[in-house]
């Protein structure tokens, strides 16, 4: 009797478990059916999926792969410089770190030459995009075309701004990629639109993070170089010595010089006047002589 008993008890456990692993099923398709992606059976589990890890690579082959951040071994930083050179001739030193900027594997992408100002203040301002590694060598050479006045630099680490942006656009790309699956699965009209505005608002912020990316990329690879070009002001050469008993000598003859050609100034000016009263005042004076004659004869 206890055998019996047993083997209805085996029955029951056995029943019950048939029953749970049922229920699980139905509320697993069910949860597909809710919002998830429908299951394959256990048996298929792996092409299933490897065809949508085949899809989201050709996916994002064909949108275009992000730029992959440094490794540990690459320079991560923006190095920019700004050097002052006096120059003679303003033109012919443009020219020069424009050949320059082009011997370094580098552009000119901003440039700026004033001729037409007062004399001595021409001045140019050009912008260079060059390669990073011999930036002290392409400043040196920039430097050649005259003085240099003045030069400062600074490096600026990108290295957290690289790994974000990387990290983003792993992030954005997979949402796109799982967007476009359901958009290729959605049956309804409704599911359709919903999901193409998702996927053009998804594949937006892709492209921003990319472009973030590509200017960051860009400023590391290339770095930028301000020269500015000022024409050289010419100083006068230092006269000589005024101290002591020649400098005294060399100062009284300037001023006695000088005092003579003041009172022939002064001499010159008045003459005419004189002359004028001279030629009036002559028969002034005889009239008043003779009446003075007259006088006493009365």
């Amino acid at each position: 009797m206890s055998r019996t008993t047993r083997l209805i008890g085996t029955l029951l456990v056995a029943g019950a478990l048939a029953t749970s692993c049922s229920g699980g099923s139905t509320a697993t398709s069910g949860a597909a059916q809710h919002g998830g992606t429908p299951s394959a059976p256990a048996a298929g589990a792996g092409s299933a999926t490897a065809a949508p890890a085949a899809s989201a690579g050709a996916s994002a082959a064909s949108a275009g792969a992000p730029v992959a951040a440094p490794g540990p071994g690459q320079d991560r930083r923006v190095l920019t410089a700004d050097v002052v050179v006096a120059v003679d001739d303003v033109a012919g030193a443009a020219q020069q770190v424009r050949a320059v900027a082009a011997t370094a594997g580098g552009s000119v992408s901003e440039e700026s030459v004033d001729l037409t100002g007062a004399p001595g203040a021409a001045r140019g301002r050009l912008v260079l995009r060059v390669p990073p590694t011999p930036l002290d060598d392409t400043i040196a050479r920039v430097a050649a075309a005259g003085t240099e006045v003045s030069r400062t630099r600074s490096a600026q680490d990108v290295e957290a701004t690289l790994v974000d942006v990387a990290s983003r656009i792993a992030t954005q790309s997979a949402s796109v990629d799982r967007v476009r699956a359901l958009l290729g699965s959605a049956t309804s009209l409704t599911d359709v639109v919903a999901l193409e505005g998702a996927l053009t608002s998804r594949t937006a912020d892709l492209e921003s993070l990319k472009a973030q990316q590509a200017v960051v990329q860009g400023r590391v690879e290339q770095a930028t170089l301000t020269v500015e070009l000022q024409r050289t002001v010419v100083v006068a050469a230092a006269g000589p010595d005024r101290t002591g008993f020649l400098g005294g000598v060399r100062g009284g003859w300037r001023a006695l010089a000088s005092a003579v050609r003041a009172g022939l100034t002064v001499l010159g000016a008045v003459l005419p006047f004189l002359l004028v009263a001279a030629v009036l005042g002559a028969p002034v004076g005889w009239l008043l002589r003779r009446r003075g004659r007259v006088a006493p004869e009365d």
